[in-house]
């Protein structure tokens, strides 16, 4: 996924707070495809990701007044998208993350069939034994490509936060899957 030119974005989003519709449609096709991808992966669900792009670019239109320019527009919009996704997430309300249920390849046998699904249900269980900033960050690092810069920026912290966050997460994920593989 190329990344728009943020000055070009600026302009967009300038034109926007003018009520320029021309201009959120073309901000739109620049940042529509990455919000979706944000919100699919945290929402596991097509149609609700497509509905969070279309409740962003809703309260992007509604509040562009309110980009001041102190972050990266896309840092910005996906701030935006962000909180309209743990909004639908917390209205779900507690629940574990579905695994994928996958043929076994066809040169596994069943046991590592059944040790890759104890495996993957581990690291699960590992990730979700994260906190909720912790999990985000590394998520947004990993997952969405985002500087530290832009992840401090999301989570209203300091950098050097968002480089302590990652180190513990990364370190408690590993401990928890030495531990697996202790016990399992």
């Amino acid at each position: 996924m190329v990344k728009p030119d943020p000055e070009a974005a600026r302009r967009l989003l300038a034109r926007i707070a003018e009520r320029d519709e021309a201009a959120l449609r073309e901000l739109h096709r620049l940042f529509a495809r990455r919000v979706f991808a944000f919100a699919v992966q945290r929402l596991r669900d097509e149609a609700a990701a497509e509905e969070v792009v279309a409740d962003t670019f809703f309260e992007l239109w509604r509040f562009a007044t309110r980009f001041r320019g102190e972050s990266q527009p896309s840092t910005w919009i996906l701030g935006i998208a962000r909180n309209i996704v743990s909004n639908r997430l917390r209205a779900r309300g507690p629940e574990m993350d579905e695994l994928d249920e996958e043929m076994p390849a066809e040169d596994l046998g069943v046991f590592e069939a059944f040790a890759q699904k104890e495996l993957r249900e581990g690291i699960l269980r590992c990730m979700g034994a994260l906190s909720d900033a912790h999990r985000e960050c590394l998520m947004l690092v990993f997952y969405e490509g985002l500087s530290l810069a832009e992840v401090a920026a999301l989570q209203d912290c300091p950098e050097n936060t968002v480089k302590t966050r990652l180190f513990h997460a990364r370190k408690n994920i590993k401990d928890c899957v030495d531990r697996l593989r202790e016990h399992g």
